[in-house]
């Protein structure tokens, strides 16, 4: 059973021009992928050409973790402009009985150069250099409250990593699902409007059955 997760629609509902990308943090039960392609779809960097060559990329191989195109001048009434899936937050992959999705909006003051400052805070992390050790070292058994407790480490450190950089964090948004419910994703397909007094978006699932 695979699960798919897009961003088809993101606006901005107040303040004037804004430069605004996607940062999205995926938990499953897949453990480590040597080989996996994180760019997840055209809207999305590389993340490899993103964090420095000399930063440890071993968090990289256990979540699927994607930022988007920086997306400018974007106001009211009038959305970022996208067709077909929108920005992919989870490609169409096997979560293998768990999967959780941090997704971030948030406001550019440097363009990807602060993304890629983001992505070297992240990885330098202490807390989440532990846990990935933690990851290393229970290798083929991993579980969901090990593998959910790194998640959580490295959400937490985020808020505080962007307003180093002076990227605003506009709207924030968990979801998490369970292969026994069939990730809670209703008649095969689902798509949630969620958002604040700042952003207003979209997210759709999609399950696909084997």
């Amino acid at each position: 059973m695979k699960v798919f997760a897009s961003m088809p629609r993101l606006e901005s509902l107040k303040g004037g021009n804004k430069e605004l990308y996607v940062v999205s943090i995926a938990t499953d039960l897949r453990g480590a992928e040597e080989d996996f392609d994180r760019t997840v779809s055209a809207n999305n960097q590389p993340l490899d050409r993103i964090v420095p060559e000399t930063a440890d990329k071993s968090l990289l191989k256990y979540y699927v973790m994607a930022i988007s195109n920086i997306y400018e001048k974007i106001k009211p009434g009038h959305p970022v402009s996208m067709i077909g899936d929108g920005i992919v937050l989870y490609p169409e992959l096997d979560p293998k009985g768990l999967l959780g999705l941090d997704i971030f909006v948030v406001e550019s003051d440097a363009g990807h150069r602060s993304a890629g400052k983001l992505f070297e805070g992240l990885l330098g992390d202490k807390t989440v250099k532990q846990g990935v050790d933690s990851l290393i070292a229970a290798g083929a058994k991993l579980t969901a409250p090990l593998v959910g407790d790194v998640a959580n480490a490295v959400v937490s450190v985020i808020p505080a990593i962007l307003k180093k950089n002076h990227d605003d964090l506009l709207f924030s948004i968990a979801y998490s699902g369970r292969a026994s419910r069939k990730y809670s994703i209703k008649d095969g397909s689902m798509l949630v409007t969620r958002g604040n007094e700042l952003i207003d978006c979209d997210i759709a699932f999609d399950l696909i059955e084997e």
